[in-house]
C-alpha cells in the first residue's frame, strides 16, 4: 500500500509541475489540475477497495495519513478554483479587502468540529481506532459534503477532516502569499508614483488635517476600522508635507469663531461652480 501510494504522490507532483508551467490561464490550470486529483483518487480507491490490510495500524495510518494527502490536495485545488473564480480584478483595494475576508473566513472552517480539530493538531492518537477504522463509520459524524455518496470500503469517518485541515492550511499559504504580492505591489505602485510625479501639498497644513478628519469621521476608508494617525501619515507621506501635531490643529479648528469647516465648505463651492461651468 505503501509503495503504491508514494508512486501515486509522486505522479501526482509530476502532473502538477508540468500543468502550472505549461497552461497559462489560471482557471484553466486549475481545472486540468482538479481532474488529476480526481482520477488519481479514484485509481486510489479501486487499489484500496481490493487491498488487505495487514493490521489496524496499517489501516489507520492510510485514512489518517496517505489518503488525506491526496484528498486534501483536491480540496485546495476545487477552493482555489472558486476563489480565484470571484477574484475582484478591478482594482488592487477590492482585491486586498476580498483576500482579506478570505482568510477571515477560514477561521470559521472548523467551529463544527472543534474538538476533533484540537485532538488532530494536538498529535493525540487515543481515538485513532475510532476514526480510521472502516468499520467504525458513522454517518452522522461525517462533515463531508458528499458524505451521502461515498463508499463504505473507502470511507471512514474523519479522514475527510484530515484532508479538510490540509486543503486549509493549503489555502492560508495561498492566501498569505498573495495579500504579501498585493500589498507590495500597492507599495511598488506608490513609490513609482510619489518618485515621478512628486505630489506636494501646497494648501495650508490646518486644510490638510481638516480634511484628513473629515475622511476619517466619515468612515470612508475600511469601513471606518482605520486609525487616525495612520491616515494621518499616508496623506503626509503622498503629499510630501510634515503636519506635526494633528491633534493641536483640529483644536484650532474646533475653536473657529465662523464655519468650523472652511476648507470642506470651500471645497464644497469650488466642485459646485465647476459642475456648474461645465454643464454652460
Amino acid at each position: 500500500m505503501k509503495e503504491f501510494v508514494t508512486n501515486l504522490w509522486h505522479e501526482i507532483n509530476i502532473e502538477i509541475q508540468t500543468t502550472e508551467s505549461s497552461i497559462p490561464d489560471t482557471l484553466s490550470r486549475i481545472k486540468q489540475i482538479i481532474n488529476c486529483l480526481d482520477q488519481s483518487l479514484r485509481r486510489l480507491k479501486a487499489f484500496t477497495c481490493s487491498y488487505e490490510f495487514q493490521s489496524a495500524e496499517e489501516e489507520i495510518r492510510f485514512f489518517k495519513e496517505l489518503k488525506p494527502r491526496i484528498y486534501g490536495q483536491l480540496l485546495f485545488y476545487v477552493r482555489l478554483y472558486e476563489l480565484e473564480e470571484h477574484r475582484p480584478l478591478s482594482d488592487q483595494a477590492s482585491e486586498s479587502l476580498y483576500l482579506s475576508n478570505e482568510m477571515k473566513r477560514l477561521g470559521q472552517n472548523f467551529t463544527h468540529t472543534l474538538d476533533f480539530y484540537r485532538y488532530y493538531r494536538s498529535g493525540d492518537t487515543s481515538l485513532d481506532g475510532k476514526y480510521f477504522i472502516r468499520k467504525e463509520y458513522d454517518w452522522a459524524q461525517d462533515k463531508d459534503p458528499l458524505s451521502f455518496e461515498k463508499d463504505p470500503s473507502f470511507s471512514t469517518s474523519f479522514d475527510y477532516e484530515v484532508a479538510n485541515i490540509i486543503a486549509n492550511d493549503l489555502i492560508k499559504v495561498h492566501l498569505a502569499s498573495e495579500l504579501k504580492r498585493v500589498s507590495n505591489e500597492v507599495c511598488n505602485n506608490m513609490i513609482a508614483l510619489l518618485s515621478e510625479k512628486q505630489l506636494q501639498w501646497t494648501d495650508s497644513k490646518v486644510s490638510l488635517v481638516e480634511l484628513v478628519y473629515g475622511i476619517y469621521s466619515s468612515g470612508s476608508i475600511n469601513h471606518g476600522a482605520v486609525e487616525l494617525k495612520d491616515l494621518a501619515i499616508c496623506f503626509e507621506t503622498l503629499f510630501n508635507v510634515r503636519v506635526g501635531d494633528f491633534y493641536r490643529a483640529f483644536l484650532e479648528i474646533r475653536e473657529r469663531k465662523r464655519s468650523r469647516t472652511q476648507y470642506i465648505d470651500q471645497m464644497k463651492d469650488t466642485l459646485i461652480r465647476r459642475m456648474d461651468d461645465l454643464e454652460r
